[in-house]
């Protein structure tokens, strides 16, 4: 079964990182809320901005745009609420666009362009923009990846 396939009939959550947008699987994302106060903690990993308190559980926040490899715009955001392999986390996104059904026609693959392209599954055509599909695999094994290493 191709990916296009079987992400055909799926709602995916469009977020905006800097200039760019990004689809993610709604299934993965748990909460989305407005930035609380995340505290920076010394010699955290790149791409962890610090902690922060959601129901009284602490929670490592990542910055998106770090994950994805996009410049984030410095000013406020939102915070997606995600889980990775048993750990809760939060990412640090722009904003929340929308949600969108994905019919298969709308599907692209990642273009082949010589530089790595890990993070996206695909590409999405919006009716004249595009949002790169996020592989939520790639970005679980880099935040069990950060979230190990900020244990050490």
């Amino acid at each position: 079964m191709s990916t296009a396939t079987s992400v055909a009939g799926t709602s995916l959550l469009l977020v905006r990182l800097g200039g760019e947008s990004f689809a993610l699987p709604i299934g993965d994302v748990l909460e989305v809320l407005d930035t609380p106060i995340i505290t920076s903690l010394p010699l955290l990993p790149a791409g962890v901005i610090g902690q922060c308190a959601i129901r009284e559980r602490l929670l490592t926040v990542l910055d998106g745009a770090a994950l994805l490899g996009v410049p984030r715009n410095a000013a406020g955001g939102t915070l997606l609420v995600l889980e990775a392999e048993g750990t809760r986390f939060g990412m640090l996104v722009d904003d929340v666009e929308d949600l969108v059904r994905v019919e298969p026609e709308q599907w692209r693959s990642v273009p082949q362009t010589g530089t790595a392209t890990t993070g996206l599954a695909g590409v999405l055509d919006l009716g004249g923009r595009l949002a790169g599909v996020v592989e939520m695999a790639g970005i679980r094994a880099q935040v069990v990846a950060k979230l190990t290493a900020e244990m050490r």
